[in-house]
């Protein structure tokens, strides 16, 4: 069923023919912005041990390679969390999982602020790193599951800049707090920010209309979002809500299994590769370049700021790089956000 801002619709609704037809909405800004929120305070925590790491050396009087298993430790963790959370998401709902990642990240980066030597650091991101890995892949899901079709790729990537901007303006925050109150206040922020994150998220972030359907929700409880969505939309309760083109639910096993199927093999292991290389990079930068830098002289702030340059490098990358139909990125953004106001 095609969506439209003055269309009734009654009996049964195909909520995700409605969504994908629909034109830009308040709502879709409003998902966009308040998942963008989760990922900056995602990103700048994933970033932090990077930044602060030549003032953990200093105050603990450690060699830099000592600190590689913290390093590992967080990203491990993050791996582990989108593996458990992603399918709880399906299973309950998109919100809660982001709420509920961003409570254990927070709290966790808040303890770490405690740690007193590097068995305890190692531990402490590791957990931290469970409760990252529910933010971000429940966030790209939300904001996916909200888009309309033709930008569905144009709203993830306006929602990815939050981590983007929380990678890369973490630095100057890292650095402008650890030189005034000591590493441990970096920790400290990055723990109160998703924690203040939470009522504003739980007051105001709708849950997929996708999830609901396809959990069973209440029909009254779909129909509200949907009106929350466009008021002049006539659903109620009384109508049956379904996803004609829903792909099944599956076990992250099931669908691990899927990937070497039906002559995919080649095709993903190429596709392993490509981002292995292209995360072992990142992190490799990210993590090393301020304590290696330090140690050559420059000062600790400098070091900072010139690791988050590659993030907001990534930034423009992503702006300028030609996108999936051939036109710059940037170009097809304005575009297609001014073409549905022509029609």
């Amino acid at each position: 069923m095609a969506a439209s801002s003055t269309q009734a619709v009654s009996g049964t609704v195909d909520v995700g023919a409605l969504l994908d037809g629909a034109r830009i909405r308040p709502l879709h800004v409003a998902v966009i912005l308040l998942c963008a929120a989760g990922m900056f305070a995602d990103g700048f925590d994933v970033q932090l041990m990077g930044y602060i790491a030549p003032a953990i050396i200093r105050a603990w009087h450690l060699k830099r390679e000592a600190l590689g298993p913290s390093f590992g430790a967080g990203l491990a963790g993050l791996m582990i969390g989108a593996l458990v959370w992603s399918p709880l998401a399906d299973r309950f709902g998109r919100k809660p999982v982001i709420l509920m990642g961003l409570a254990l990240f927070g709290l966790l980066s808040l303890a770490t602020a405690l740690a007193t030597d590097i068995r305890s650091l190692v531990v402490l991101r590791f957990l931290t790193g469970l409760g990252l890995g529910g933010v971000m892949p429940n966030s790209v899901a939300m904001t996916s599951e909200w888009a309309p079709k033709k930008l569905r790729t144009t709203f993830v990537v306006l929602m990815w800049f939050g981590f983007t901007f929380g990678s890369g303006f973490g630095g100057s925050i890292a650095a402008a707090l650890s030189q005034a109150y000591g590493w441990q206040s970096a920790f400290i922020f990055g723990g109160a920010l998703p924690l203040a994150l939470i009522p504003l998220l739980l007051a105001t972030l709708p849950e997929s209309p996708r999830v609901l359907v396809s959990k069973g929700a209440a029909p009254a409880r779909i129909a509200a979002v949907l009106k929350r969505f466009d008021s002049n939309l006539a659903v109620s309760d009384a109508d049956r809500f379904v996803l004609t083109n829903q792909t099944q639910h599956r076990s992250v096993w099931t669908g691990l299994v899927g990937l070497f199927a039906e002559q995919r093999t080649a095709m993903t292991l190429l596709l392993w590769v490509m981002f292995f290389a292209n995360l072992l990079a990142l992190y490799f930068l990210g993590n090393w370049m301020p304590t290696l830098m330090t140690e050559a002289g420059l000062t600790a702030t400098t070091a900072i700021l010139a690791t988050s340059m590659i993030n907001f490098g990534g930034l423009a990358g992503s702006l300028i790089l030609p996108g999936d139909d051939g036109q710059l990125s940037l170009r097809r953004l304005l575009y297609r956000h001014h073409r549905p106001c022509r029609r």
